[in-house]
Protein backbone atom coordinates (compact mmCIF):
# COMPACT_ATOMS: atom_id res chain seq x y z
CA UNK A 1 0.00 0.00 0.00
CA UNK A 2 0.76 3.70 -0.74
CA UNK A 3 2.12 5.76 2.51
CA UNK A 4 2.76 9.33 2.50
CA UNK A 5 6.04 10.69 0.83
CA UNK A 6 5.54 8.80 -2.22
CA UNK A 7 6.75 5.61 -0.61
CA UNK A 8 5.31 2.35 -0.45
CA UNK A 9 4.78 -0.04 1.95
CA UNK A 10 4.23 -4.34 1.63
CA UNK A 11 4.39 -6.82 3.90
CA UNK A 12 6.74 -10.12 4.06
CA UNK A 13 5.91 -13.47 4.05
CA UNK A 14 7.48 -12.87 7.27
CA UNK A 15 4.78 -10.74 8.42
CA UNK A 16 7.34 -7.49 8.52
CA UNK A 17 6.55 -4.41 7.08
CA UNK A 18 8.56 -2.73 4.64
CA UNK A 19 9.20 0.32 2.84
CA UNK A 20 10.19 0.54 -0.98
CA UNK A 21 11.85 4.05 -1.78
CA UNK A 22 12.25 2.44 -5.37
CA UNK A 23 16.17 1.48 -4.58
CA UNK A 24 16.05 -0.80 -1.93
CA UNK A 25 13.25 -1.93 0.29
CA UNK A 26 13.57 -0.98 3.85
CA UNK A 27 12.53 -3.79 6.29
CA UNK A 28 10.35 -3.26 9.78
CA UNK A 29 11.44 -3.66 12.61
CA UNK A 30 14.58 -1.40 13.17
CA UNK A 31 17.64 -3.34 14.71
CA UNK A 32 18.47 -2.17 18.01
CA UNK A 33 20.35 -4.40 19.91
CA UNK A 34 22.55 -7.51 18.76
CA UNK A 35 19.21 -9.76 19.79
CA UNK A 36 17.25 -7.67 17.22
CA UNK A 37 20.21 -8.24 14.77
CA UNK A 38 19.71 -12.01 14.67
CA UNK A 39 15.91 -12.32 14.25
CA UNK A 40 16.36 -9.83 10.94
CA UNK A 41 19.14 -12.26 10.51
CA UNK A 42 16.61 -15.55 10.66
CA UNK A 43 13.41 -13.64 9.74
CA UNK A 44 15.96 -13.07 6.22
CA UNK A 45 14.62 -16.52 4.96
CA UNK A 46 18.35 -17.14 3.13
CA UNK A 47 19.50 -19.04 6.76
CA UNK A 48 17.61 -21.66 5.84
CA UNK A 49 18.18 -22.34 2.34
CA UNK A 50 21.51 -24.80 1.45
CA UNK A 51 25.12 -23.39 2.03
CA UNK A 52 23.56 -20.54 4.21
CA UNK A 53 26.84 -19.95 5.31
CA UNK A 54 28.64 -18.54 2.37
CA UNK A 55 25.27 -16.92 0.64
CA UNK A 56 24.26 -14.94 3.30
CA UNK A 57 26.27 -11.84 3.07
CA UNK A 58 25.86 -8.49 5.13
CA UNK A 59 27.08 -4.70 5.10
CA UNK A 60 27.10 -2.15 7.45
CA UNK A 61 27.17 1.70 6.54
CA UNK A 62 26.98 4.35 9.27
CA UNK A 63 25.09 6.66 7.13
CA UNK A 64 21.40 5.34 6.25
CA UNK A 65 21.66 7.86 3.45
CA UNK A 66 24.55 6.38 2.03
CA UNK A 67 23.84 4.44 -1.35
CA UNK A 68 25.57 0.37 -2.16
CA UNK A 69 28.64 2.34 -4.53
CA UNK A 70 32.09 1.06 -4.60
CA UNK A 71 35.19 3.76 -5.04
CA UNK A 72 34.89 4.54 -8.32
CA UNK A 73 31.14 5.24 -8.45
CA UNK A 74 31.27 7.87 -5.55
CA UNK A 75 31.27 11.66 -5.98
CA UNK A 76 34.12 13.41 -6.97
CA UNK A 77 36.24 10.60 -8.57
CA UNK A 78 35.10 10.82 -11.82
CA UNK A 79 32.11 12.21 -13.76
CA UNK A 80 31.66 9.86 -16.97
CA UNK A 81 32.25 6.67 -17.63
CA UNK A 82 34.75 6.93 -19.77
CA UNK A 83 37.11 9.30 -17.44
CA UNK A 84 36.06 6.54 -15.09
CA UNK A 85 37.92 3.87 -16.47
CA UNK A 86 40.78 5.54 -17.54
CA UNK A 87 41.90 7.34 -14.26
CA UNK A 88 41.15 3.76 -12.25
CA UNK A 89 43.44 1.71 -14.96
CA UNK A 90 45.96 4.91 -14.47
CA UNK A 91 45.85 4.12 -10.54
CA UNK A 92 45.79 0.50 -10.89
CA UNK A 93 49.26 1.01 -13.11
CA UNK A 94 51.09 3.27 -10.62
CA UNK A 95 49.98 0.92 -7.48
CA UNK A 96 51.42 -2.41 -9.48
CA UNK A 97 54.46 -0.19 -9.90
CA UNK A 98 54.98 1.66 -7.04
CA UNK A 99 54.26 -1.01 -4.31
CA UNK A 100 56.60 -3.69 -6.03
CA UNK A 101 58.58 -3.32 -3.47
CA UNK A 102 56.87 -3.27 -1.17
CA UNK A 103 54.76 -6.84 -1.69
CA UNK A 104 54.72 -10.68 -2.86
CA UNK A 105 56.24 -10.57 -6.30
CA UNK A 106 54.21 -13.78 -6.96
CA UNK A 107 50.70 -12.09 -6.51
CA UNK A 108 48.31 -12.87 -9.03
CA UNK A 109 46.25 -9.77 -10.99
CA UNK A 110 43.26 -10.50 -8.83
CA UNK A 111 45.12 -10.34 -5.30
CA UNK A 112 46.81 -7.39 -5.87
CA UNK A 113 43.25 -6.13 -7.31
CA UNK A 114 41.91 -7.06 -3.37
CA UNK A 115 45.01 -5.56 -1.76
CA UNK A 116 44.46 -1.62 -3.03
CA UNK A 117 40.68 -2.21 -1.44
CA UNK A 118 42.35 -3.45 1.45
CA UNK A 119 44.12 0.18 1.36
CA UNK A 120 41.25 2.00 0.52
CA UNK A 121 42.40 2.29 -3.22
CA UNK A 122 38.92 3.56 -5.10
CA UNK A 123 38.08 0.34 -6.84
CA UNK A 124 35.01 -1.58 -8.55
CA UNK A 125 34.66 -3.58 -5.22
CA UNK A 126 32.42 -3.42 -2.86
CA UNK A 127 32.91 -4.74 0.91
CA UNK A 128 30.57 -7.18 2.48
CA UNK A 129 30.82 -10.00 5.28
CA UNK A 130 29.90 -13.46 5.68
CA UNK A 131 29.76 -12.36 9.48
CA UNK A 132 26.72 -10.12 10.92
CA UNK A 133 28.41 -9.17 13.60
CA UNK A 134 31.80 -7.56 11.70
CA UNK A 135 29.00 -6.39 9.46
CA UNK A 136 26.80 -4.25 12.00
CA UNK A 137 30.40 -2.74 13.84
CA UNK A 138 30.90 -0.78 10.50
CA UNK A 139 27.13 0.90 11.04
CA UNK A 140 28.43 2.37 14.39
CA UNK A 141 30.19 5.27 13.30
CA UNK A 142 29.18 8.71 13.20
CA UNK A 143 27.23 8.03 16.53
CA UNK A 144 25.17 10.87 15.36
CA UNK A 145 23.53 9.47 11.95
CA UNK A 146 21.12 7.00 11.46
CA UNK A 147 22.76 4.06 10.02
CA UNK A 148 21.98 0.97 7.96
CA UNK A 149 22.66 -3.12 7.83
CA UNK A 150 22.18 -4.69 4.48
CA UNK A 151 21.46 -8.45 3.86
CA UNK A 152 21.67 -10.27 0.71
CA UNK A 153 21.70 -13.79 -0.95
CA UNK A 154 25.09 -14.18 -2.86
CA UNK A 155 23.36 -16.50 -4.89
CA UNK A 156 21.30 -14.65 -6.40
CA UNK A 157 23.89 -12.58 -8.64
CA UNK A 158 22.98 -14.41 -11.96
CA UNK A 159 26.20 -16.28 -11.99
CA UNK A 160 26.68 -19.96 -11.66
CA UNK A 161 27.15 -19.57 -7.55
CA UNK A 162 29.81 -17.68 -5.91
CA UNK A 163 33.05 -16.56 -7.95
CA UNK A 164 36.39 -17.03 -6.68
CA UNK A 165 39.86 -15.26 -7.38
CA UNK A 166 40.39 -17.70 -10.09
CA UNK A 167 37.10 -18.17 -11.57
CA UNK A 168 37.22 -16.60 -15.71
CA UNK A 169 34.38 -14.13 -14.76
CA UNK A 170 36.53 -12.17 -12.17
CA UNK A 171 40.21 -13.10 -14.21
CA UNK A 172 37.99 -11.29 -17.16
CA UNK A 173 36.98 -8.66 -15.32
CA UNK A 174 40.33 -7.80 -13.58
CA UNK A 175 41.95 -7.98 -16.78
CA UNK A 176 40.15 -5.26 -18.45
CA UNK A 177 41.58 -2.75 -16.09
CA UNK A 178 45.00 -4.46 -15.58
CA UNK A 179 45.27 -4.79 -19.21
CA UNK A 180 43.00 -2.20 -20.36
CA UNK A 181 40.78 -4.66 -22.69
CA UNK A 182 37.32 -3.30 -23.02
CA UNK A 183 35.99 -6.67 -24.27
CA UNK A 184 36.36 -8.24 -21.21
CA UNK A 185 33.90 -6.17 -18.83
CA UNK A 186 31.45 -8.71 -17.16
CA UNK A 187 27.50 -8.07 -18.24
CA UNK A 188 26.70 -8.44 -14.13
CA UNK A 189 27.15 -7.78 -11.00
CA UNK A 190 29.80 -10.36 -9.43
CA UNK A 191 29.62 -11.64 -6.38
CA UNK A 192 33.37 -12.88 -5.51
CA UNK A 193 34.75 -14.42 -2.59
CA UNK A 194 38.15 -13.98 -1.61
CA UNK A 195 40.96 -16.46 -0.37
CA UNK A 196 41.60 -15.27 3.11
CA UNK A 197 45.42 -14.82 2.35
CA UNK A 198 45.29 -11.45 4.21
CA UNK A 199 44.42 -11.36 7.86
CA UNK A 200 42.05 -8.79 8.07
CA UNK A 201 39.86 -10.07 5.44
CA UNK A 202 39.81 -13.44 7.45
CA UNK A 203 39.45 -11.38 10.47
CA UNK A 204 36.10 -10.13 8.63
CA UNK A 205 35.07 -12.87 6.87
CA UNK A 206 35.70 -10.49 3.81
CA UNK A 207 33.79 -11.00 0.38
CA UNK A 208 32.73 -8.74 -2.64
CA UNK A 209 30.90 -7.38 -5.35
CA UNK A 210 32.25 -6.20 -8.38
CA UNK A 211 30.47 -3.74 -10.05
CA UNK A 212 31.41 -3.80 -13.73
CA UNK A 213 30.21 -0.63 -16.40
CA UNK A 214 26.74 0.15 -15.88
CA UNK A 215 26.11 -0.80 -12.50
CA UNK A 216 27.42 1.80 -10.09
CA UNK A 217 24.85 1.28 -7.58
CA UNK A 218 23.30 -1.98 -5.87
CA UNK A 219 19.66 -2.12 -6.08
CA UNK A 220 16.72 -4.68 -5.54
CA UNK A 221 17.16 -4.75 -9.44
CA UNK A 222 20.24 -6.31 -9.57
CA UNK A 223 19.50 -8.70 -6.40
CA UNK A 224 15.47 -9.05 -5.39
CA UNK A 225 16.69 -10.15 -2.06
CA UNK A 226 18.48 -7.26 -0.95
CA UNK A 227 17.27 -6.05 2.26
CA UNK A 228 17.80 -2.70 4.46
CA UNK A 229 17.72 -2.14 7.89
CA UNK A 230 17.78 1.14 9.97
CA UNK A 231 20.01 1.34 13.04
CA UNK A 232 19.00 4.14 15.00
CA UNK A 233 21.73 6.51 16.06
CA UNK A 234 20.74 6.05 19.56
CA UNK A 235 21.00 2.60 19.37
CA UNK A 236 24.75 2.79 18.23
CA UNK A 237 26.43 2.97 21.17
CA UNK A 238 24.24 0.03 23.50
CA UNK A 239 24.89 -2.27 20.00
CA UNK A 240 28.31 -1.50 20.81
CA UNK A 241 28.52 -2.28 24.07
CA UNK A 242 27.36 -5.77 23.00
CA UNK A 243 29.43 -6.15 20.37
CA UNK A 244 32.40 -5.89 22.78
CA UNK A 245 30.93 -8.32 25.48
CA UNK A 246 30.64 -10.47 22.31
CA UNK A 247 34.44 -10.24 21.40
CA UNK A 248 33.97 -7.49 18.68
CA UNK A 249 35.69 -4.87 18.34
CA UNK A 250 38.32 -2.63 17.07
CA UNK A 251 41.11 -4.88 17.59
CA UNK A 252 39.28 -7.93 16.34
CA UNK A 253 37.99 -6.39 13.43
CA UNK A 254 41.51 -4.85 12.13
CA UNK A 255 44.15 -6.64 14.02
CA UNK A 256 46.43 -4.21 14.18
CA UNK A 257 48.72 -1.97 16.95
CA UNK A 258 46.43 1.02 15.94
CA UNK A 259 43.18 -0.51 16.78
CA UNK A 260 44.77 -2.42 20.00
CA UNK A 261 45.14 1.22 21.15
CA UNK A 262 42.08 2.40 20.02
CA UNK A 263 40.53 -0.30 22.01
CA UNK A 264 42.29 0.04 25.42
CA UNK A 265 41.76 3.95 24.93
CA UNK A 266 38.12 3.28 25.03
CA UNK A 267 37.88 0.57 27.74
CA UNK A 268 39.55 2.93 30.24
CA UNK A 269 37.95 6.21 29.04
CA UNK A 270 35.64 6.26 32.41
CA UNK A 271 38.12 4.57 34.77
Amino acid sequence: MSVPGGVTRAHTRFGHSREFDGAILTEKPQITSVASLLDAVENSGITSEPHAHVRAWFRGQGDASWTLRPGVYRAGFAETDDNRIRKERHLCQDFVTMSAALRSHNQSQAEIYFLQQHYRMPTRLLDWSLSPLAAIFFALEPQDKDGSLFIVDAYNFGTRGLCTPDSLEVRDAIKAIFEWNDKLWPKMILAVRPAYQEWRISAQRGCFTFHPPGFPELTNSDNDTLKKYLIPAGSKLKLRKELALLGVDEFTIFGDLDHLVERLKRAYRKS
